[in-house]
């Protein structure tokens, strides 16, 4: 599994939107093998892809870790701030 966007994800700025809410971050990662991923912010279940891997959600400024486990329990952690 590797990251694919955002390439730079260590700190990450989330655009607002005209009415002035934030958008959401997206993530997409690739897996050289098809499997589904189960994807973990800090420790919180996001929901899972399989084939295309690429997942959207809304949070606030913070630091976060984000785990992603595949169907054969391989892992991929990384730590990454969203600025205000």
């Amino acid at each position: 599994m590797d990251v694919v966007y955002p390439r730079n994800y260590n700190r990450i700025n989330i655009p607002r939107l005209l009415d002035g809410t934030r958008s959401k971050v997206i993530f997409e990662v690739v897996h050289q093998e098809e499997e589904t991923i189960f994807w973990h912010l800090n420790d919180l279940y996001l929901g899972s892809t399989s084939a295309v891997h690429r997942m959207e959600f809304s949070t606030k400024a913070g630091k976060y870790q984000m785990t992603l486990i595949d169907g054969k329990g391989r892992e991929l952690n990384w730590k990454f701030e969203v600025m205000e």
